[in-house]
């Protein structure tokens, strides 16, 4: 009589824990303050220099209606701190985005700047950036480049062509001006030859964790790129090599590597959202930052 008594405990008590884990629970969602959100790249290659201004939204729940809120009556100035010159920015009414010519404020490499954002209740956002040196393509060197022994794909009965990857790798030097204070990013792009003549053009892009690369104080980098290809009719053979070569300062380098986590998918209660960099002052988000490049060929067979 005991163990039937104990047996339809145990059942009830298994009923019970069952239809508890079936009722849906609500989760009110984590306290929401709006935070304005500051975006402006400089750049000497740029003519003008541009600011968007908005509020942040919620990440998930019914606040959440994937409308931006623009910032439309603020006051913003650019400075140049090393030339003491300043220069305001004014609203385009078409495009909302706030925007003032070099023609005052010069982007000039190695200048510091400060961005200052009033808005209409007073409060004053600030945020400083240091133009990277100007890139150099003529001390990019290729030290080093290596196709590996290709894998047969398939033979295109149509054409008459056997396919192959091949994976490649480069080891390249530059000994431009950089330091520690700032970074260097790569995109370029191999011109290969094949055993008949054919050319591809093949970009080597690199993982992000691996495209952005801080400089040292030896002005000395050794940069190691790999890759692979799918071409027909080797053996094969490197025409040339060219492309672009960014530098950065660190706020625009962070704000670089965010933008892949950003890109599609839907929020999801379950993941933390994502913090992006900032460099402004006082709680505001965004980044002020700067960036130079030059585009050229720097090998060539």
């Amino acid at each position: 009589m005991r163990k039937k008594l104990m047996k339809n405990i145990f059942i009830l008590c298994a009923v019970i824990f069952i239809y508890s884990c079936e009722n849906s629970a609500t989760v009110e969602p984590p306290p929401f303050e709006k935070k304005p959100v500051i975006t402006c790249l400089i750049s000497p290659k740029s003519e003008f220099i541009l600011a968007n201004l908005s509020y942040t939204q919620p990440y998930w729940g019914s606040n959440n209606n994937n409308q931006f809120e623009y910032i439309l009556d603020a006051k913003v100035t650019i400075y140049d701190l090393t030339t003491g010159v300043s220069s305001k920015m004014d609203l385009d009414g078409i495009t909302g985005v706030y925007k003032a010519d070099t023609n005052t404020v010069h982007i000039i490499s190695l200048h510091t700047y400060k961005l200052e954002v009033q808005l209409s209740n007073g409060k004053i956002y600030t945020a400083n950036s240091t133009v990277p040196p100007k890139p150099e393509i003529g001390k990019l060197k290729l030290i080093d480049h290596l196709f590996s022994a290709s894998e047969f794909i398939y033979f295109d009965n149509s054409t008459g062509f056997s396919y192959y990857t091949t994976p490649i790798s480069m080891k390249l030097g530059y000994t431009g001006d950089l330091g520690r204070g700032f970074y260097l990013s790569l995109q370029l792009i191999d011109s290969i030859e094949n055993g008949t003549g054919e050319f591809l053009d093949m970009q080597f892009s690199q993982p992000l964790e691996k495209e952005i690369i801080q400089g040292n104080s030896t002005n000395n980098l050794e940069i190691f790129m790999r890759n692979e290809f799918n071409f027909f009719n080797n053996p094969f053979s490197l025409k040339s090599v060219y492309g672009s070569i960014y530098t950065m300062d660190k706020a625009y380098a962070e704000f670089y590597k965010t933008q892949e986590f950003f890109v599609g998918g839907d929020p999801n209660p379950f993941n933390e959202p994502i913090i992006p960099p900032t460099n402004f002052s006082d709680g505001a988000i965004g980044v002020f930052g700067s960036y130079d490049f030059e585009t050229g060929v720097f090998y060539q067979r």
